[in-house]
């Protein structure tokens, strides 16, 4: 009986649902349905191109919403909305490519995902101040934007702005609490980004791809965040989330209360030259798995020449592969251990110095650091095989370096190495005596002139017998008269 009564009462929902939509109708362009006596837009035809006005009314009924793709890919140009729409559906305006100018009214609270994405002619965009939420992708290649007002907004969803290229101006107000996933990411006209006090969440590679973006700075008042020196931080400077890509500054010490940078947090700072860095890797205390290069994201710049360590007891195991632009690292005398392949690949290295406290070196470790041609390690040193294999006539000198004399000399504290591992160790190099000095009669030079001398005056020699013996032949086969 119960399933009975349930199956009717669904039926008379069914038909009461079905009782308030009418069909779908077309009017002035406009393709809509009304439900509830409300008119909702759900497609427009072709014809409607250039400015337009959406009416009030459709089929005398007040128009209140905008459907899901409502005018994807249509021609028009400008748009203005009637007071009486409060929705606006995902993706309503996609790929509208000729879309320079739209009004949002006062009703609307909601910019849903995907609204104007795509709509690369878009210039203006005139908020009423209502609108809460702007979705993801919500502006996603807009390129034409050059300003946005988001007085209002509270939160700003993942790529909302991505690929905003001119996009030079955005002012927030202190209402705005979240900014999601590369929110910004691609915008390279934004030199400066203000941050409200009452933010509270910033997504990871919010500026990435903001080439220009030299400042970003936080409101006094933010319990979350922090800026010192325009560089984004957690409020008590413990994390490093974002060096702008713009910044002009040519080097960068690292605070020491940092313990942590984010991923790829450097990425794209194009004037940078010199870093110092108080940790290897994102985390000062985490495993180590992702390498130097990782504060840049995906690749190292090609600009960043000089790389200066702080505070680290080993450089782990393929620490600075491949970074092959990096020409100077400076290791800090704290330093016991180089892990294998720790600076494999560093083709530019020129300098870099091995402290004394060094106990280990692994395989591989200078593995085609080709343009290193000396280097000095500390005697008794343990080195594992191929340490300097494709370092092609690099000086490896054990000890106290030596002196120019001494180099010329060809020291026996240095040794010549090519593609396998060290030839001579340390305790090789202190048994060997010094090489006694060569008298000035006996040096290669001088020999070398004896030589030709003697030799010389050896064919006179023997020219000079052989004509006496020609002439004495000759002598006794002339017949005698």
């Amino acid at each position: 009986m119960k399933k009975i009564v349930s199956l009717i009462i669904c039926i008379v929902l069914t038909v009461s649902l079905f009782s308030l939509k009418v069909c779908a109708e077309t009017e002035k362009g406009y393709v809509y349905s009304v439900i509830g006596n409300q008119a909702l837009i759900e497609d427009v035809e072709d014809n409607l191109t250039g400015e337009i006005t959406v009416p009030e009314t459709l089929g005398g009924f007040p128009v209140v919403s905008i459907l899901d793709y409502a005018f994807r890919e249509s021609k028009v140009e400008s748009i203005k909305l009637p007071d009486s729409i409060t929705f606006i559906g995902e993706g309503a305006f996609i790929n509208c490519e000729k879309l320079e100018k739209i009004n949002l009214p006062l009703g609307v609270k909601e910019i849903k995902k995907d609204t104007f994405s795509q709509c690369f002619s878009l210039k203006e965009v005139n908020f009423s101040g209502t609108v809460t939420l702007i979705g993801g992708n919500a502006f996603f290649n807009c390129s034409a934007l050059t300003q946005i007002d988001l007085i209002g907004v509270n939160d700003i969803e993942f790529s909302a702005f991505r690929n905003c290229k001119k996009l030079s101006d955005v002012t927030f107000s202190d209402s705005l609490e979240t900014i999601g996933e590369s929110a910004f990411f691609g915008c390279s006209s934004l030199k400066e980004f203000s941050i409200p006090s009452s933010v509270n969440y910033i997504g990871s590679d919010v500026f990435g791809g903001c080439s220009a973006l030299e400042k970003i700075k936080v409101n006094e008042s933010n319990k979350i965040f922090s800026s010192v020196d325009d560089v984004l931080y957690n409020e008590d400077v413990t994390t490093l989330y974002w060096y702008p890509s713009g910044k002009t500054d040519k080097s960068f010490v690292m605070p020491k209360t940092v313990e942590k940078v984010v991923w790829g947090a450097f990425e794209g700072c194009k004037n940078l030259k010199s870093i110092t860095v108080n940790f290897i890797g994102t985390e000062r205390n985490g495993e180590f798995s992702t390498g130097f290069a990782s504060i840049f994201g995906d690749k190292m710049p090609t600009n960043i020449e000089t790389v200066i360590l702080k505070d680290i007891v080993s450089v782990p195991g393929n620490t600075f592969y491949d970074c092959s632009k990096v020409k100077k690292i400076v290791l800090p005398k704290t330093v016991t251990e180089i892990g294998e392949y720790a600076f494999a690949g560093c083709s530019s290295l020129t300098s870099i110095n091995v402290p004394e406290n060094v106990k280990t070196i692994g395989d591989g470790a200078f593995k085609n650091c080709t343009s290193l041609k000396k280097i000095t390690l500390p005697k008794g040193i343990e080195e594992g095989n191929n340490v300097f294999e494709g370092c092609e006539n690099i000086k490896v000198i054990f000890g106290e370096e030596t002196t120019e004399k001494d180099e010329k000399n060809e020291s026996q504290q240095s040794v010549d190495n090519s593609s396998s591992g060290l030839e001579t160790n340390s305790s090789e190099t202190e048994n060997e005596p010094d090489p006694k000095p060569v008298p000035d009669n006996q040096k290669p030079e001088k020999k070398n002139k004896i030589y030709k001398i003697l030799i010389i005056v050896l064919l006179s020699i023997t020219a000079s017998a052989l004509i006496a013996r020609t002439v004495i032949i000759l002598k006794k086969k002339v017949p005698t008269d």
